[in-house]
């Protein structure tokens, strides 16, 4: 028998050996927003990630320069030329996760969005942004009925 480890590192050809690598240091690279992000897929030089909350979606944008410069730090060579996120709602080991936010529904508050606001929201091209910007608006809503 032998470990996983070492079958992973035969089966692999060398050309991707760092993505072990990438794998078996995500949670250092990624420190205590482990359990909110997640990698995704790796294509050519380009990173997905999952990210379990449109706010932890922004704010790993903002750090995304650092990101890649850490994660290339722990690898032989800059292998990462861009990241990519995808707001995805997940379970984390040991985390039950439960959906914070039902993106365009209308039934997440009592304030339909105006038809003026419908307008401009539909012209948005990005589902994901687009679904984003409409959630963000319905809680704002709610915020203000609710004060």
């Amino acid at each position: 028998m032998q470990p996983l480890n070492t079958i992973l590192h035969t089966l692999i050809t060398p050309e991707h050996q760092w993505k072990l690598t990438l794998f078996k240091h995500w949670n250092e690279i990624i420190g205590d927003m482990h359990d909110k992000v997640i990698i995704q897929e790796i294509k050519d030089s380009v990173l997905f990630l999952a990210v379990s909350h449109p706010a932890w979606a922004h704010e790993l944008f903002l750090l995304t320069p650092l990101l890649k410069q850490k994660i290339n730090s722990y690898l032989v060579k800059d292998q990462i030329k861009t990241i990519r996120l995808h707001v995805k709602t997940f379970q984390s080991a040991g985390t039950q996760r439960k959906k914070t936010w039902n993106l365009g529904q209308a039934s997440y508050v009592n304030i339909p969005p105006s038809l003026q606001e419908q307008a401009h929201v539909s012209r948005v091209a990005n589902h994901e942004l687009r679904d984003a910007l409409l959630g963000f608006l319905l809680r704002c809503k709610r915020q203000k009925k609710e004060s």
